[in-house]
């Protein structure tokens, strides 16, 4: 009889993990949390992201196991590494700290005891947590696991059954069964023969180094499940109470994994036949370069990555999900969209991809689609502080300022940390005139973050508002102190002397901003409105059609484009009547009805 339904998951996830496949083994678990969020899982999914680099995703599932289990040494341990791979020492060494704190108090598992002793040893003796002096995330973890492994308990060669020792080779004989079952043929955990250049000997009596390892996998991989599974899967594993200590309610992949990298050090004929016949682990391989090198910000070098992937496999959700971000990168909306939209015919619960396009409709301005894609993001994730974000943020940008409060309110909830959600959120309180909570909102991002200029220049831009001019030049200065070559600031500046009438002092000011940032049409604009001001048309022209002529990539430029064009128009008929009397200068009579009517 075959396995139970969840069972049989856990057997797969675990030949998953033993092949390296780790992006089936992130859907694997995808759908068993789906079923039900244990810890372990979530621990499991965050040692996957791990070794595709996807540290973000490792630090947003461990922050979910430590809600679950505040203790959890193992979620302490992955979320230090993870920090410390993206560069944030601080961070790294705050959450080692913790779960040493942790480990010191309960003491029940010494190996994780020690092995945060050792990471926060070297944290605090490099000051900080590096790649390089902390154990890479590619491959392996340390020799002392992560989790202190069950079956290290039990000897390789005699298996627990009713308080007496018996051998192991009855244990690998069901296992070897059970492949024979599946796959028709005595085959090694990913169903390929296990050394095709070896003879195999006809007396097999004893297990092989395989089987050994097999055997060990196989342990792991049978879980609290299998007792709701009755006699059906003891006719594949045996009875139940023929290994105890082996079922559990989860098992961990570090365990699998530290297993599995043990036996290949005993034995290099075993680690060089899995590695030269693995497919995926190439796979995942160039997976988690090609994502590498969109971080990195090389786009095109990873959309060529993922078009090697997508011609072997023109389905695999994770590579079209990493190519639609880097064409979203490259404003390449369109194309993204169509690699999401194919990830999510692929995976329908592939959650990223939801959000991902919800953000690439929002860049286009298609405000429904993306409300409606994030929402769907947020039935896999609920309560996720990340797509509450994203959905606040396009509530604001198409100016439905209730639902950015709801949204970004609760993000803060959960994240009480989220610097760009707490003035995003005082931004749209400020929309509502709800002044005091949006200048209180603005002021906790800083006192997050004090050199987080985006909410310096959200908060500039409040005192702007609410016509207090000298609290946002104070704030202008502590841009200039942070980075004096911030061009929002001078173009902040800009706008406030130009609302005061000091047109002259707003060019000079807008002027440094554009040589520092040429492209930015709100300069460009501005300071050709501070040239009409004064009456010097030839340049104001010159901004104008210097705005015209760039290239767009939100509504908002676009509304400035237009304004622009007529006011440009505008500039053009002054000058032709500059020098005429004053009573020939008709605006009304002189300009076409129609281009006024546009201009309204």
């Amino acid at each position: 009889m075959a396995p139970a339904p969840a069972v049989a998951e856990r057997i797969e996830l675990a030949k998953l993990c033993s092949s390296k496949d780790w992006s089936k083994a992130i859907r694997v678990l995808d759908s068993l949390l789906s079923q039900s969020c244990g810890v372990q899982d979530l621990c499991n999914r965050a040692f996957c992201y791990s070794q595709l680099e996807l540290h973000k995703h490792v630090i947003k599932d461990c922050n979910k196991a430590l809600q679950l289990d505040p203790k959890l040494l193992q979620a302490y341990i992955l979320k230090g590494r993870a920090f410390s791979s993206l560069g944030r020492k601080e961070e790294a060494l705050s959450v080692l700290e913790q779960g040493y704190e942790h480990a010191v108090c309960q003491s029940a598992d010494l190996k994780q005891l020690l092995e945060l002793e050792d990471l926060l040893k070297i944290a605090k003796e490099n000051g900080s947590c590096q790649n390089g002096t902390m154990e890479s995330s590619e491959l392996s973890f340390p020799a002392r696991g992560s989790v202190v492994s069950r079956s290290s308990e039990i000897s390789d060669n005699h298996v627990k059954s009713n308080g007496k020792s018996q051998p192991s080779s009855k244990l690998s004989k069901q296992i070897e069964a059970h492949n024979k079952l599946q796959n028709g043929s005595s085959t090694d955990v990913r169903g390929e023969s296990v050394l095709d250049s070896q003879p195999k000997p006809k007396d097999e009596s004893h297990p092989t180094e395989t089987n050994v390892t097999h055997t060990k996998l196989m342990r792991k991989s049978v879980l609290d499940d299998s007792s709701e599974s009755g006699t059906g899967s003891s006719m594949v594993y045996g009875e139940s109470s023929d290994f105890p200590d082996i079922c559990s309610d989860s098992f961990s992949l570090s365990d699998i994994h530290n297993e599995l990298m043990d036996e290949a050090n005993r034995s290099k004929k075993f680690c060089v036949a899995r590695i030269s016949k693995s497919k995926s682990i190439n796979v995942d391989f160039r997976l988690s370069r090609g994502i590498a090198q969109v971080n990195d910000g090389k786009y095109a070098y990873a959309i060529s990555i993922f078009d090697k992937i997508l011609q072997e496999e023109p389905d695999y959700p994770e590579a079209l999900i990493g190519r639609g971000t880097a064409y979203a990168f490259q404003r390449e909306l369109h194309a993204a969209i169509a690699d999401f939209t194919k990830a999510i015919q692929s995976n329908p619960s592939a959650g990223e991809a939801w959000k991902r396009r919800g953000q690439a409709r929002a860049a286009l301005g298609e405000s429904a689609k993306a409300i409606a894609d994030l929402t769907k993001a947020m039935e896999f994730e609920p309560n996720s502080s990340d797509i509450l974000h994203e959905r606040g943020i396009v509530n604001y940008k198409f100016k439905d300022y209730k639902a950015a409060v709801e949204d970004l309110s609760a993000c803060v909830k959960v994240d009480v940390d989220n610097k760009s959600a707490y003035t995003y959120l005082g931004l749209a309180l400020s929309s509502l005139g709800e002044y005091r909570k949006a200048e209180e909102a603005h002021m906790k991002a800083i006192q997050i973050d004090k050199s987080f200029l985006e909410a310096w220049t959200h908060l500039t831009q409040f005192y702007q508002d609410v016509a207090n001019g000298e609290r946002a030049l104070q704030c202008i200065r502590e841009i200039l102190k942070i980075d004096g070559r911030f061009a929002k600031a001078y173009h902040l500046h800009g706008m406030l002397l130009h609302g005061t009438g000091e047109h002259r002092n707003a060019i000079k000011e807008l002027s440094i901003g554009l040589s520092i940032d040429s492209s930015s049409i709100e300069s460009l604009y501005l300071r050709a409105s501070c040239y009409h001001a004064i009456g010097e048309f030839k340049e104001a022209v010159k901004d104008y059609d210097a705005a015209l002529d760039l290239e767009l990539d939100s509504m908002e430029k676009f509304a400035l484009q237009c304004l622009a064009f007529y006011q440009k128009e505008i500039a053009l008929y002054t000058a032709s009547k500059f020098n005429t009397e004053f009573s020939w200068f008709d605006l009304d009579g002189d300009i076409d009805p129609l281009f006024k009517v546009k201009y309204e």
